[in-house]
């Protein structure tokens, strides 16, 4: 497991949307992955916490939402899956989410969306045939992703991602 100080000079990289070296991204991956194989699979998430559906890529919508509902490890955050497809950032957004789940593993749930799946993956694969790393670093997520918690349980509520939620 990197240093504190490691993971928190990751997180500042990526957060101004810049990749981090290709050693490091998988080596967050198989953190998150150890991390997101010990959770539940229906996750318990403490109260209060700030609800957060369908990022789709939108990188600098995520920057907006710890802009407005504060920072981890401040604020509680459970995301409810969907992060990748639609957006340009696609890869950004999950490295950054992947990097707080590492560092705030108790403060940040990451859901499995319908969108974290290997069909999808290959799609985006195939979107952007042009850059080698973005397949890798996309290839290295998808697996993480498939290990993360389907639903939460929030105060006695469920949140579920995919056909029945409510989002």
């Amino acid at each position: 497991m990197p240093s504190h100080s490691d993971l928190d000079r990751q997180i500042s990289l990526l957060r101004d949307c810049k990749f981090l070296p290709d050693a490091e991204v998988k080596a967050l991956c198989e953190q998150a992955k150890a991390i997101l194989m010990e959770e539940w699979n229906v996750q318990p998430v403490r109260c209060p916490v700030t609800v957060c559906g369908d990022i789709h890529g939108q990188f600098y919508d995520l920057i907006e939402l710890f802009r407005i509902g504060g920072d981890t490890p401040d604020t509680n955050y459970l995301f409810m899956g969907d992060y990748v497809d639609r957006g340009y950032y696609s890869v950004e957004t999950v490295s950054l989410l992947v990097a707080l789940k590492v560092r705030y593993r108790d403060r940040i749930t990451i859901l499995r969306g319908n969108h974290e799946s290997r069909q999808i993956t290959q799609v985006l694969y195939e979107k952007s045939v042009s850059s080698r790393a973005y397949h890798a670093r996309l290839r290295r997520g998808s697996s993480s992703s498939r290990a993360s918690p389907s639903c939460s349980c929030i105060g006695g509520e469920w949140r579920m991602e995919g056909d029945h939620a409510r989002h």
